[in-house]
């Protein structure tokens, strides 16, 4: 239970950052919207990548090939939020701002059980850590 706190604590500070660098994107760089999004999430990635591993999971493993699995995890959890707000849009009605909250759902859960199980656990730990 301590683990996913600190990673909802990661996730909104995380989100912070992600926010400040789309604005500093769009006011600072005048970078169009959909633009300035692209750096704003790398640089989400990579602190939420960096807080998970230090602070979270307390990774001592290989930073290589985390690295590489929480990309992977990122994009297989940004798929699972936008085919969940998609559903949500156009099954169920949702209006857009619901349809989010639900994706997000789907992307912190996602996150957070391939962070615990592949990205941040070794051979060993993997299944003996709940």
């Amino acid at each position: 239970m301590i683990r996913l706190i600190e990673f909802l604590l990661v996730g909104v500070a995380n989100t912070l950052v992600v926010i400040t660098s789309i604005y500093d994107a769009l006011f600072i760089f005048q970078m169009n919207f959909v633009a300035s999004n692209a750096p704003g999430y790398g640089v989400g990635i990579i602190v939420a990548f960096a807080l998970n591993s230090s602070w979270t999971f307390r990774h001592a493993g290989s930073q290589k090939i985390s690295l590489a699995r929480w990309l992977a995890v990122a994009a297989i959890a940004y798929l699972c939020n936008l085919l969940l707000a998609m559903f949500a849009l156009r099954c169920l009605n949702a209006n857009p701002y619901v349809a989010q909250g639900i994706g997000v759902i789907g992307y912190t859960t996602i996150s957070f059980l391939g962070a615990w199980f592949h990205v941040f656990s070794t051979p060993s730990e993997r299944g003996l850590r709940l």
